[in-house]
């Protein structure tokens, strides 16, 4: 997630922390902060503003392993009784630059997001 100017909270869940712990062998207080939600028991920390495991060109240097929030931005998702609904955060600056997404891409998000917190 390419924060620039500006900051985001980057919540983690138990999942994300475990996955990222096993691919940089680093240690919880290293990168991330607890939070007060069981849901995303911790905050990534940030350097000068910017999530912890960007590097010197705002490029995510996990990203193949970044954590839920982080797969799922610029777009947020909110489960309303049985049915789920995304909402775009409309400061991303790349916002209508890409690829059209698809109802699978949207799909995969959810079951991504449901298996990640299914302990809760």
């Amino acid at each position: 997630m390419n924060t620039n100017t500006n900051e985001r909270k980057i919540v983690l869940t138990k999942k994300d922390v475990e996955r990222i712990l096993s691919v940089t062998k680093l240690k919880i207080e290293d990168f991330a902060n607890e939070n007060i939600d069981e849901k995303y028991p911790y905050v990534m920390k940030l350097v000068s503003g910017k999530c912890f495991f960007l590097d010197s060109h705002s490029m995510c240097t996990i990203y193949s392993d970044r954590p839920l929030v982080c797969r799922f931005y610029p777009f947020l998702m909110r489960k309303i009784g049985k049915r789920y609904v995304f909402e775009v955060d409309p400061s991303c600056s790349g916002l209508g630059g890409g690829e059209k997404l698809t109802e699978e891409y949207f799909l995969t998000l959810m079951k991504e997001a449901e298996k990640s917190l299914e302990e809760l």
